[in-house]
């Protein structure tokens, strides 16, 4: 089965047990899968809630972090109401502060009701649900919670795996946990058999999403819209060696303790072809009609550089040009101008260094 239709599977059990883990390279779109084609297959009776554990650090931003996505995905109504009770007490924050003061000194009894009402939130009084009552389609829907970003939580892992037990076990929700758990696993190292126990008292299910590189790399190419149409043409006509060039070597779900291999962050691949269109106009106007070996070399160095490449066991961003050859055979460095190197390493774009570099390099290779 796709991970889609596994993931789908999980979420329409009656009698899921444990939580489902899918993990993956960063980059690589496990988010945009969980937010778009989950939630689309699943509309009519689930609502996902997605909480992105992304520099939370105690249990308590971990519960509140909850209880917003809860109330703005199942009520969004609810959730508007919220989010203007809380400008209105940015907003008059003094004047309640004012208010209250004079009312303590006129009756100490209505000072202190002035104080429990205005510190009163009744949003904190709404039970969080497993299933909600769709007041559109008047049916009963699904509540799954998504807890994404794991390896990027600064909550300590039995404090983060116990919440995400607590939702799935106690209270009954179908829980999913998204993580690069390769990462996860690196950051345990020295205590892996305290990570192993608390994943397996949680996690009953663990799926590795590889994407379908190929089909994503397509609509990439044929969807976004580019410097030019001839740079998109040209885009076109090299699909399949962009293809090979990024995505041989598919991703696995353990980092190698030995050896070098590539990472697949498809940002880093979309915003790396955007950032060579400044270099191929600058080609096509000085005559090169050719420029195959400057597009693989630019990608090579350029992902290498932004996505990183493993090394024994390691990621590593600031690597060798003998580093980014093993994992990239088609680069070859004489097709970088030391323009272009500091533009990737610094983002530093002098203009008129590369067009001198560049006409002494032509100058040479012909």
């Amino acid at each position: 089965m796709a991970t889609l239709d596994e993931l789908v599977h999980y979420c329409r059990s009656k009698n899921s047990i444990g939580a489902f883990m899918l993990t993956g390279e960063w980059g690589t779109g496990k988010t945009h899968l969980i937010e778009k084609e989950l939630a689309g297959a699943l509309k009519d009776t689930h609502v996902i809630v997605r909480v992105s554990l992304f520099g939370l650090s105690t249990v308590e931003a971990l519960q509140k972090a909850v209880r917003e996505k809860w109330i703005n995905a199942c009520s969004p109504t609810l959730g508007k109401l919220a989010k203007n009770k809380e400008q209105a007490n940015s907003v008059n924050g003094g004047f309640f502060t004012a208010l209250r003061t004079v009312m303590k000194s006129v009756n100490p009894v209505a000072g202190a009701a002035a104080d429990l009402m205005v510190s009163f939130n009744v949003m904190d009084m709404i039970p969080i649900t497993p299933e909600i009552e769709d007041m559109h389609a008047h049916e009963r829907k699904q509540v799954v919670l998504v807890f994404d970003d794991l390896e990027r939580s600064k909550m300590s892992l039995p404090e983060m795996i116990g919440m995400i037990n607590e939702y799935c076990e106690n209270q009954h929700f179908p829980t999913i946990a998204v993580t690069n758990e390769a990462y996860l696993i690196h950051s345990m190292k020295e205590d892996l058999l305290t990570y192993g126990m608390l994943k397996g008292k949680t996690v009953s299910r663990t799926v590795y999403y590889v994407p379908d590189f190929e089909k994503i790399l397509h609509q990439i190419i044929n969807e976004r819209r580019w410097g030019s149409d001839a740079y998109k043409s040209y885009l076109q006509e090299k699909e399949s060696e962009i293809l090979s060039l990024f995505a041989s070597g598919q991703p696995t779900p353990r980092l190698r303790g030995n050896g070098m291999s590539k990472t697949h962050n498809l940002l880093v691949l979309t915003s790396t072809l955007d950032d060579f269109y400044r270099i191929f106009s600058h080609l096509k106007k000085v005559g090169v009609e050719n420029p195959d070996k400057w597009l693989y070399s630019f990608l090579a160095y350029s992902i290498g550089w932004k996505g990183g490449i493993v090394k024994d066991g390691e990621l590593c961003f600031n690597c060798s040009e003998e580093d980014v050859k093993a994992v990239y055979p088609m680069f070859e460095p004489e097709y970088l101008t030391e323009a272009i190197r500091n533009w990737i390493s610094y983002g530093i774009w002098d203009r008129e260094q590369f067009a001198g570099e560049l006409a002494m390099l032509l100058e040479k290779l012909n």
